[in-house]
C-alpha cells in the first residue's frame, strides 16, 4: 500500500463517521448510533490507523496536532448522540453545523498537512 493511499484512505474514513452523524440527526429512519462508539477516538477506522500503521510518522509536526483534533472530533461526536438521545436535535444540528464541522475539516487538513511533511521528509 502507498503512503498516500494511506492518507487517502484516512481522510475517507473520517469522513464516513461525519456522515454517518449527519444521518443520525437528519434521518427519519432513527439509525442507531451507539455513544461509547461516537465518543471512542481509539476504535474508529482513524484512530485505528493513528495508533496503528500512523504511528510512523509520530515525529512530524502534524501528527500530536492531528491527534488532539481527532480525540476532541469523538468527544463532541459523543455530545451530538447524547443531545439526540435527550430529544435535543436543534442543539445536536448546531454542535454538528458549528464545531464538528470545524474539527472535521481541521482533521482533513491535518491529514493532508501530514502527508505534505512526509512527502517533503522523502524528497
Amino acid at each position: 500500500m502507498s503512503f498516500s493511499f494511506e492518507f487517502d484512505a484516512a481522510i475517507a474514513a473520517h469522513k464516513q463517521w461525519l456522515q454517518k452523524l449527519e444521518f443520525f440527526i437528519y434521518s427519519t429512519l432513527e439509525p442507531e448510533v451507539d455513544i461509547d462508539a461516537a465518543s471512542d477516538f481509539n476504535n474508529c477506522s482513524l484512530g485505528r490507523w493513528l495508533n496503528g500503521a500512523g504511528l510512523q510518522f509520530s515525529d512530524l509536526k502534524a501528527f500530536p496536532r492531528l491527534t488532539k483534533a481527532h480525540k476532541l472530533f469523538h468527544t463532541v461526536a459523543g455530545d451530538v448522540v447524547c443531545l439526540m438521545r435527550e430529544n435535543q436535535p436543534g442543539m445536536a444540528d448546531q454542535l454538528l453545523k458549528g464545531q464538528l464541522t470545524e474539527l472535521s475539516r481541521d482533521i482533513v487538513f491535518l491529514i493532508e498537512e501530514l502527508k505534505q511533511e512526509f512527502h517533503d521528509r522523502e524528497a
